[in-house]
């Protein structure tokens, strides 16, 4: 399954920086909409919430993050490459937000990102377990060193059962924790990544988790 690679680009690139109307779900996915700290995608059926005060990021940044993660992903070999050029491709960045403005002098700026990768035509069917067990895979060809801190497990966000994966990377200058949930809906492997160092960093973005909705 050529899937789950991209998703680990962001997060690569990131830790390195450190309705009531029921509306007709569009037929291809776009980027959602943020009014103040609330967020909908249409396409998903999701909306969810920011901590107030939280700074959003625009394109150029989104792709900037992508472009520096994948470039972090060395499989030394073509045919991987390809395919990892390829999970890129079919990636959307939905929504990336951090505590502060990016750049700040702080130790850590922890971040929520929502992503969501295309599932090809030749793994259709793939499960959760499926996508977590690539994107396990593609850990090893990291060139910054990743921990497994608790393997995959699943919990509801929303009413809806996610596989989730706690790791932890280890920069030249730098360490993150990362907590992935992931679930394949509607085509898509939709992901929330909480990017984060202390437990109360990680506190406040289970609280974005706690806040996601689906209809």
């Amino acid at each position: 399954m050529q899937t789950a690679r991209a998703l680990l680009f962001i997060t690569l690139a990131l830790l390195s920086q450190a309705r009531p109307a029921r509306a007709q779900a569009p037929a291809r996915p776009d980027e959602g909409v943020l009014d103040g700290s609330a967020y909908t995608n249409e396409y998903f059926g999701l909306t969810l919430t920011l901590p107030k005060g939280w700074k959003t990021q625009g394109e150029a940044a989104k792709r900037d993050f992508k472009e520096k993660g994948r470039r972090l992903i060395d499989p030394k070999d073509p045919a991987k490459q390809a395919s990892i050029d390829r999970a890129v491709s079919n990636t959307l960045s939905l929504l990336t937000a951090s505590q502060h403005p990016l750049g700040a002098p702080v130790h850590f700026n922890p971040m929520f990102v929502c992503a969501a990768e295309k599932i090809p035509d030749s793994a259709a069917g793939a499960t959760d377990a499926d996508y977590m067990a690539v994107l396990k895979k593609t850990l090893a060809y990291s060139q910054a060193p990743v921990t497994i801190d608790r393997d995959v497990y699943t919990e509801s966000v929303g009413g809806e059962t996610f596989s989730v994966i706690d790791i932890t990377m280890t920069f030249p200058d730098a360490v993150g924790r990362q907590r992935l949930y992931t679930h394949i809906r509607r085509g898509y492997a939709l992901s929330f990544i909480l990017i984060y160092l202390t437990d109360e960093q990680l506190r406040a973005l289970k609280g974005v988790v706690g806040s996601v909705r689906f209809r």
